[in-house]
């Protein structure tokens, strides 16, 4: 069961905790102020993806067909519509691992969706499978009192986002399969496809000079948060394809409410390391202002100054209902597993 593979998948939702982890930052910060600030800053990003991945497979990508392309990017478009959902609950509730929780019940959708558009057929056990997965979900609403919000709004606002996630999947999966495109072909139009949202949204909001401002002010931590997400995509995709089988990747992937758990709580503890950052940026600037290296470690401090933040989101937030999102991603995990 272990293998190659294996690393993949663990450093792919490694990554994905990580975004995880700054999404819920920017929020608590108040960096994004609403679903479209987050949304639109996101999906610009995108751009990193078009010319990086499209540079490396420039060839095999100038052969895709204008109707794949339309497909692809159609499914970029869902993936960045989906995040927008994610975007509005965690403005409500920020709580990344809660929200990971109702993102695994997208695995039993997408089977359903595979059924009906895709045409799969599915064992008995897959029933089973699905249903276990609903059980897992439903223990955290035995806990609802554990929560500083009403689950009942937080899971309302995150159905867009698992049924848009799960339609982006299967159309990929048809992109892919069924009309024998490579992931390096469709991966740059995928992020063009969410690119055009951003502008569209953009567009809409007639904000260009807010947004200007937030990219100008936390560009250092927007192009980290795109790159770990980039690279935490072409892990999973490299993981998917070694793996002895999806359900056993599935597995690893619904362990990431407890990742992101794990990392912040990894994270807040070496912040509190550096309480008195101030301090200590101080002395740098004066003395060693002159130093690159200094300038690393000032915006470290910088980030560093704003470790309460976390904190907060993590005490408040995360560990809330702890006991009963560790059961809950166990009991996914096996349900997954079956499916």
């Amino acid at each position: 069961m272990a293998g190659e593979w294996l690393i993949y998948a663990v450093a792919s939702i490694v990554c994905w905790g990580l975004v995880n982890v700054l999404d819920s930052f920017f929020i608590g910060s108040k960096v994004y102020e609403n679903m479209w600030d987050g949304m639109i800053v996101s999906s610009l990003y995108k751009i990193l993806g078009v010319f990086l991945v499209g540079g490396i497979f420039f060839t095999k990508v100038m052969e895709i067909s204008l109707a794949n392309v339309v497909l692809s990017m159609l499914g970029g478009a869902l993936i960045s519509a989906a995040y927008m959902s994610c975007f509005a609950a965690m403005l409500y509730y920020n709580d990344a691992p809660l929200v990971q929780v109702v993102w695994v019940l997208s695995s039993p959708l997408v089977v359903v969706l595979g059924y009906f558009f895709l045409g799969e057929e599915f064992a008995p056990k897959a029933y089973v499978g699905m249903g276990v997965v609903f059980l897992g979900a439903f223990v955290v609403s035995f806990t609802k009192d554990s929560f500083k919000c009403k689950l009942e709004k937080f899971a309302l606002l995150l159905v867009p986002m698992v049924v848009l996630y799960s339609a982006s999947e299967v159309l990929m999966k048809y992109v892919e399969e069924v009309r024998n495109i490579d992931f390096g072909q469709s991966f740059p139009f995928v992020c063009l496809g969410q690119v055009l949202f951003g502008i569209v949204l953009l567009i809409i909001r007639r904000n260009p000079r807010h947004i200007g401002r937030i990219i100008k002010k936390n560009w250092k931590l927007f192009f980290s948060g795109e790159a770990l997400e980039l690279v935490g995509l072409f892990l999973m995709q490299l993981g998917i394809a070694k793996a002895p089988s999806i359900a056993m990747f599935g597995v690893v992937e619904a362990f990431m409410p407890v990742m992101v758990i794990a990392l912040t709580c990894i994270i807040v503890f070496f912040l509190r390391i550096f309480e008195r950052s101030k301090m200590l940026k101080k002395i740098y600037e004066n003395m060693l202002s002159d130093i690159p290296l200094t300038r690393l470690v000032v915006f470290c401090l910088n980030i560093f100054e704003r470790s309460q933040i976390l904190k907060k989101i993590y005490t408040e937030n995360m560990l809330s209902g702890l006991p009963f999102k560790v059961i809950a991603t166990a009991i996914m995990m096996i349900g997954v597993y079956v499916l």
